[in-house]
């Protein structure tokens, strides 16, 4: 199965798919920030430290949102990076950093030969995928990341289509599945 470190791209920073068999929750691996409390109750919660939502708040509590525009969640924090602003470029760092923890980590335990990531921000700036990146090489395990790709998604937009079909032909070629698309005989 292809797990999601990030389930909706809207809410989220990025995504990491990563093929394994099971692994549930990473967007509650704790990250070490305790003072943000996230949707779960818990406090430090990468989701809650690197998530758009997250990063909207403090950009808004430093008084850098931009109430001039339609966008939302991280086509706003996709335009607010546009602008170039340093303190918008040190928040997405931040979150990305914290991203990197979670991944590194399971790069350590699963030992992929790829990560994908895919963020509304790939267009804009390479921020994400660089605070990915050096956190994974700095902190995983040299064997975990001597052959290791960490890179965004080639298909833009279209990722989530493609995650949807991937997991509807699991669903239809599963074993069990199958028995019962098999037609009664004719009599």
């Amino acid at each position: 199965m292809l797990v999601g470190l990030a389930r909706y791209a809207e809410e989220n920073v990025c995504g990491v798919a990563i093929e394994v068999d099971s692994v549930r929750h990473l967007n509650h691996r704790h990250t070490g920030a305790e003072d943000v409390l996230c949707n779960c109750g818990a406090r430090g919660c990468v989701e809650a430290a690197a998530a758009v939502p997250a990063m909207l708040k403090r950009l808004e509590a430093a008084g850098l949102a931009d109430h001039d525009t339609d966008l939302r969640g991280s086509y706003l924090l996709a335009h607010l990076l546009r602008g170039r602003d340093p303190h918008v470029t040190q928040v997405v760092r931040e979150g990305a950093e914290k991203l990197g923890e979670v991944v590194a980590t399971l790069c350590n335990v699963l030992n992929p030969r790829r990560v994908v990531i895919t963020s509304a921000l790939a267009s804009v700036s390479h921020d994400v995928l660089a605070g990915v990146r050096s956190v994974v090489y700095e902190r995983a395990r040299a064997l975990a990341t001597k052959d290791l790709v960490i890179d965004y998604s080639t298909l833009g937009d279209d990722v989530g289509i493609a995650g949807a079909y991937l997991i509807g032909r699991r669903y239809l070629l599963a074993a069990t599945n199958i028995k019962q698309l098999r037609v009664a005989p004719a009599a």
